[in-house]
This record gives C-alpha cells, structure tokens and sequence, in this order.
C-alpha cells in the first residue's frame, strides 16, 4: 500500500520542476514512481517518467498493433500474462481489478508435448513443480492479463500515482546522464536551485540524423535519477547511453565490486552501472501470428488457451491472444503469440548479431525473413497436432477436422527481444540507491524476471529514494 504524504522534502527546490527523473515508464519505473511521489508532500511533479517507447508506456508490458488490418489486430507480444504471489503485490492487483485496468484470465492452461501433440491440462499434471513452465503460468494460482491490452497494466499503475506528481516525457530515448558540481555551487550559496544531474536525449526516438529531433538537447537537470533499463548500459543498442561525471565509472581495477556496492540502499553508482552493464539476458523472438478472418470463430479444436511447449527446438510458448479478457473486438478470432525457445533465438542472433562492428543491428525485414518463417512453421505444426491429437482423443464429438492451420496466415511478424528477460537478478537487494550522488536502479535485471519482481524492485528503490527526500539517513 501506497505510504501518505510525509514531511517537506529536503533536497527540492521551488522552481516547479520535477526533482526525480526515472528512465523508463514500464513495471519497475510506474511503481518506483509511485513509491516516491506518494510518500512525499510537494505542489507540482515529484518525478518525471521519461520512456523512449514507440507505443507509449509500458516497456515489454506493451501491445502491438499492426496497422495493415481493418479493423486493427491486437498482439500482446511482449509479456503474455502475469502473475502475483506478495501481499503488497495482490493488494495492488486488487485494485488494478477493481478499476478495470486488468483481469483475471481463467483460460485453459497446460503442456503441449511437441512430439506428440498431447496436451495435458494445468489441473492433471505437475509440469510447474518439474520446471516446465514459463513465468509461472501452470505454478501460480491467479494469472492475469491487461485490458483492453497489456499496456492496461501500466495504464493503471500509471493511475496510481498521486495526481499531478508525475510528469510524463513519452518517446524520447535518453543518451546522456551527466553529473555535475552543482552540490558544491549550491552548498556555498551560489545557486540554491542547482541541480546535479543532467540529462540529455532526443525527441521523438528520431535517432537517425538529419530527422526532426534527432538531434541532442539537454532534457532537463534533476536532484536524482533513477535508471530502469538495463539497455540504457549496452554498447551498440538504440537505448545505449552514457554515464558522465560518475567517480570510479572508467576504473578498469574497480570492476571485482562487492555486492554492497551493488545493490541496496548504499550502493555506489559506478559498481550498479557495471552490474547493469554485465548483466546477463536471453533473446527471444516472438512471433505475432492470425489464422482466418475477422468473421470466423475460434477455433475450439485446439484444446487450450496457453501452452508450454515440451521437446520443440523452436517454440517454448503459445498464447491464444484471442481468447483472453477483454480481446472480442480486436481483430481476427484466431490470434496467437508465439515465444521461441533461447536456442532458436540464440541461434539466430549469432547469425545476425544484434549489433555490427559496435553499431545497432536493426529489425528490418530482411533481418526478420531470418527468424519469421521458421516460426510459423514450427507454430502450424503444434496446432494441427494439437488439433488432430484432440480429434482422436474425442475431447468433443462436434469437432471437425479444420484447413485452417494449412493455409497460410492471415497475419505473420515477428519481433526480435535482444535482452528479452534476465536469467536471474543480480542477487543480494533487489534494487541499487546510492544516496551521496542520489543515482538509483531497478527493474527486473536487479530482482530477477518477471513482472512481479520488477514492481517489487520499483517499490523498494522508490521507498529508498523518497527516505532521501525526506532527509532519513545519509544522503
């Protein structure tokens, strides 16, 4: 639950200005901001949300939608679902619930043996307990979905905040977050208004020279940043940025850092942004894929509404993104979300690196006609399994053999996720708050995958943070 307002705040000045900047409006940026801007007593912004997303807020809790349809078709091609286990967390899905920004989704939850096509439902087999399963889907009691999308869940975490303490900054990728002397100015009276962080980026995502802002300005200067996007530290990624005026950032012998430098409520900026930048990830592709039209059923010979996928070099997941809460009306009834497996994305990746001699390598078409095809393949084939082993079962003796997963698709892209999800946190606190250069992280590289986790580490920092504000501890 959301902490009232506590007393002034000691490091803010009266200019108006918001004196937080978090990078990145996804899970972990909405809760960090929540956490901060609730707990704190200030007229005007308390933090500002900068988020470089194309499709507004919410990072992989966002939605694409394919343009080339009529109406739109809707892929939920990042998170799939979600689940939640803490109090603090299901306390606040309650009320996400309530407000209708998400849903329970009670669909049909199971294995999927790809050699086989035998699928065996959530409730008769023990695949969560074997390890088996994907972000919890068959452990976890509730699952739960946005809606109308999936961007509903950061829409509401949005709504969460206390109102006008939050200002939005949406498509703009942040490049440069610099430190400045303006403490030492303003201990010796020079500018009470000072602020040390500086932060520079481009408008509009127009990364690409000579577009309309494309251009670096100065975005602002903040008391205290706080980063939510591990890309922020990758070399050769459209997200990448620089870390200027930061002691012990370019110290080649400081890079054995402890933990306590780490992570936590005394961590030091240099030793997090390494973490950052060290920390490992999988690739993933997903592949947004529609069968028949607009007009057609589901098709109810496939037996299930998600799947994790055993014994498939290719696919680890299918997601009927049709079937879930709130989806009636967004294009063709047979829509899925298809996942691949790390070794698939692996493999791709190593032959076409996600960056060339230290520059991005971007998703264009010719990159995707890679990755694409196999993936529709490989999903046609587990569908017509799954749909031929159901006949055969006589799951339902209405079931008619169906053509559907033999012609070819009414839609098919698929989307690279260079870092799609960490492997595991970087252990110890579950977020970084330094509060002598006030420079924090969170997100799910620091807690570990999954969107619980990252709210989780959003909450702690933001907790962290607004202790600083309030003149608590050091800092």
């Amino acid at each position: 639950a959301a902490l009232g307002p506590q007393r002034s705040v000691v490091f803010m000045s009266g200019d108006g200005r918001a004196p937080v900047a978090i990078i990145g409006a996804g899970v972990a940026g909405l809760s960090c901001a929540a956490a901060i801007a609730n707990a704190v007593e200030r007229d005007g912004p308390v933090v500002e949300l900068i988020d470089q997303g194309s499709r507004g807020r919410g990072g992989r809790a966002s939605s694409s939608r394919p343009t080339t349809h009529d109406p739109p078709m809707v892929f939920d091609h990042g998170c799939q679902f979600f689940t939640a286990e803490s109090e603090a967390f299901r306390e606040t899905c309650a009320a996400l619930e309530r407000a209708g920004h998400i849903a329970r989704w009670d669909g049909r939850f199971g294995t999927l043996d790809a050699s086989t096509g035998e699928f065996r439902a959530k409730s008769e087999n023990d695949a969560g307990t074997k390890g088996d399963d994907f972000f919890r889907l068959l452990a976890a009691k509730d699952v739960y979905v946005g809606v109308p999308t999936m961007r509903g869940l950061c829409d509401g975490l949005r709504e969460l905040i206390r109102e006008n303490a939050a200002r939005d900054r949406p498509q703009c990728a942040v490049t440069s977050l610099k430190r400045t002397e303006a403490d030492e100015r303003r201990h010796e009276n020079k500018n009470k208004n000072a602020r040390p962080w500086v932060v520079s980026g481009v408008e509009g995502r127009a990364l690409d020279e000579n577009q309309p802002g494309s251009r670096e300005q100065n975005l602002g200067a903040f008391e205290a940043v706080v980063t939510t996007d591990v890309m922020l530290t990758k070399t050769g990624t459209p997200g990448s940025c620089l870390l200027e005026g930061v002691p012990g950032i370019s110290d080649e012998d400081a890079r054995d850092d402890r933990q306590e430098d780490v992570s936590g409520a005394s961590a030091r900026a240099a030793a997090t942004w390494r973490a950052m930048e060290s920390s490992p990830a999988e690739s993933l592709f997903s592949l947004m894929v529609a069968f028949g039209g607009t007009e057609e059923d589901e098709d109810p010979s496939v037996p299930f509404d998600a799947a994790v996928v055993t014994g498939s070099n290719t696919i680890q997941l299918l997601v009927r993104d049709s079937a879930k809460p709130g989806r009636a009306d967004s294009g063709a009834r047979n829509r899925w979300t298809v996942v691949s497996t790390a070794a698939f994305a692996a493999a791709a990746v190593a032959d076409a690196p996600l960056s060339v001699d230290g520059a991005y390598n971007p998703q264009t078409a010719a990159y995707l006609e890679r990755v694409t095809p196999a993936m529709v393949e490989a999903t046609r084939d587990l569908l017509r399994s799954a749909s031929s082993r159901a006949r055969r079962r006589g799951v339902d003796d209405e079931l008619t053999p169906t053509d559907m997963y033999r012609d070819p698709p009414t839609h098919a892209r698929s989307q690279r996720w260079g870092h799609a999800f960490p492997k595991r946190g970087w252990g110890g606190a579950a977020f970084a708050w330094d509060p002598a250069l006030r420079f924090g992280a969170c997100g799910d590289f620091a807690a570990g995958p999954g969107v619980e986790a990252a709210w989780t580490s959003g909450a702690q920092a933001g907790a962290a943070v607004a202790k600083t504000m309030r003149g608590e501890g050091n800092g």
